[in-house]
């Protein structure tokens, strides 16, 4: 590994983990966005900077931290385990772990996939309570 690679891998480790340092904090994670970002789950599929903030805004909402349980990165791409510590107003909370390939392109997030237990992840959602 030359020294370039190894300064991207450091990189790209660093972003991601400052990506997830946000959830639950008042941290600027906008700015670690490119405008030209797309977003894969199983619930959603979105194209851009702007949808991508509508989308994740409303998951933080539920999150009350998320920590980086285990990463490899290979130049500008991660691969995460990602614990989420989730609550909703009714007290009800839930920890679930997501698996998420995250692609960066001049130190901005291009492209986040993630993959979860929907039934987990909807049985929590089931909870909430109907306004």
């Amino acid at each position: 590994m030359n020294t370039i690679q190894a300064q991207t891998m450091n990189t790209t480790e660093k972003k991601v983990i400052e990506f997830f340092g946000t959830f639950g904090t008042d941290k600027d994670w906008k700015s670690l966005l490119a405008n030209e970002l797309n977003f894969t789950s199983p619930i959603d599929k979105v194209s851009g900077k702007d949808k991508f903030i509508e989308l994740d805004i409303q998951f933080r909402q539920l999150v009350q931290k998320a920590s980086v349980k285990w990463m490899i990165t290979k130049g500008e791409y991660a691969s995460a385990l990602v614990s989420y510590d989730m609550a909703l107003p009714t007290g009800d909370s839930l920890n679930i772990t997501f698996s998420e390939i995250i692609k960066l392109d001049d130190n901005k997030i291009t492209s986040i996939e993630v993959f979860f237990d929907t039934a987990k992840f909807y049985e929590f959602l089931s909870k909430m309570k109907k306004e």
